[in-house]
């Protein structure tokens, strides 16, 4: 029984089995598919496609040898068609070709590796977020996450108010006449700054200023017909207001409604308004000192009335129009709440009166508005 003997060692000159691409024929009829890597007298080396090692067949057991590229180079009859040293030289040139072929295969395996491990990456963090971040190439992108962006800052505008935002002026506060005015401010600008703290949940602080100035001006003549008497009285009454509303709060965004550019949420916070107040009164026809002496807190009195406490509820939604840009609609719900203490003293040549009054104001107003956010 002949036997076609084939010594068989390991080598790591592949990472991967190459196609098989030229061929033996055995003299005992069998056909040996495989990869020549090397061309001797007596010996062929031969890269086997099943176990990836290369191989050692004696020539004296072949009929005939298939090459690539060259066809039938050796045959039992006529013996090799060529030289050793261009089969040499021609199975070397083609193992360096395998080789870069092979690590050009193998960086791809790498890419395609990484690849698939950025896609685990990105769905555990949906999964973490429990919102939808769709892949770079699909027509419809999640604007409304932005979780790179922590920051954001945005101005917010609020043309009407339902109820007042007030600014108090007393004109007469004694034992008989008691006057308090309110007028309402028409608009209000807000700076809005928030912060993300957790996936849909933002810190924020929102500061307003309002400015409001009064001015009026009084005059009475009196002239009397019999006799030459006359009198003549009047006042010029100046007030500059100034209002800073600060307030701090949180705001949770629900989940996306449309194409994952709008988004609802929800927000509370609480506040102080800080009043700064300027009055300046003037007796327009008088020159005489007075023959008394008055003394108050006016000034303490009107800016504790007009720096209430307030506590909001609100709702709305955002508009992404991409990831550093948004527009959004809110409308709030205030409760305020306002303490204030007027303390007087009255003092002339007869008696002196000491008069006291503390006032307690709440109320609710609601405030709709429009805002822009930029997100960085």
């Amino acid at each position: 029984m002949r036997y076609f003997i084939f010594l068989f060692f390991p080598v790591l000159l592949f990472s991967q089995v190459i196609t098989p691409r030229d061929t033996l024929y055995l003299k005992n009829g069998q056909v040996f598919p495989c990869s020549i890597t090397s061309i001797e007298k007596n010996l062929v080396k031969v890269l086997s496609d099943e176990e990836g090692v290369e191989s050692a067949a004696s020539v004296t057991r072949i009929n005939k040898i298939f090459l690539e590229d060259n066809g039938i180079i050796y045959t039992s009859e006529n013996g090799y068609s060529n030289t050793m040293d261009y089969f040499e030289t021609y199975t070397t040139k083609r193992i360096d070709r395998w080789e870069k072929e092979l690590q050009r295969s193998e960086e791809e395996k790498e890419r395609q590796k990484e690849l698939e491990e950025r896609k685990k990456q990105r769905l555990q963090q949906i999964a973490e977020k429990n919102i939808y971040t769709p892949e770079p190439d699909d027509e419809v992108r999640d604007y409304s996450g932005n979780v790179e962006n922590k920051w954001s800052f945005g101005v917010y505008y609020v043309p009407e108010f339902s109820g007042e935002l007030s600014y108090y002026r007393v004109y007469s506060l004694d034992d008989d006449n008691y006057y308090i005015t309110s007028n309402s401010a028409s608009s209000l600008f807000e700076s809005h700054l928030t912060y993300s703290v957790l996936k849909n949940l933002r810190l924020f602080i929102d500061v307003g200023f309002i400015s409001v100035s009064d001015e009026s001006r009084s005059e009475t003549h009196t002239r009397y017909i019999e006799g030459d008497s006359e009198s003549d009285y009047g006042y010029d009454n100046e007030a500059d207001y100034k209002f800073l509303n600060i307030n701090f709060g949180c705001k949770y965004y629900l989940t996306g409604l449309k194409e994952n550019r709008v988004r609802a949420f929800v927000s509370a916070g609480f506040g102080k308004q800080l009043a700064f107040i300027e009055q300046k009164a003037e007796d327009l026809f008088s020159d005489d000192e007075p023959d008394y002496q008055l003394d108050n807190n006016m000034k303490e009195f009107l800016e504790e009335m007009n720096s209430p406490w307030n506590f909001n509820i609100g709702f709305g939604a955002e508009y992404y129009f991409n990831k550093s840009l948004s527009l959004y609609s809110a409308i709030k719900i205030y409760y305020l709440r306002r303490t204030a203490e007027y303390n007087e003293r009255y003092l002339n040549d007869t008696y002196t009166r000491s008069s006291q009054r503390e006032i307690k104001n709440s109320g609710f107003n609601t405030r709709i508005g429009l805002g822009l956010n930029f997100y960085f």
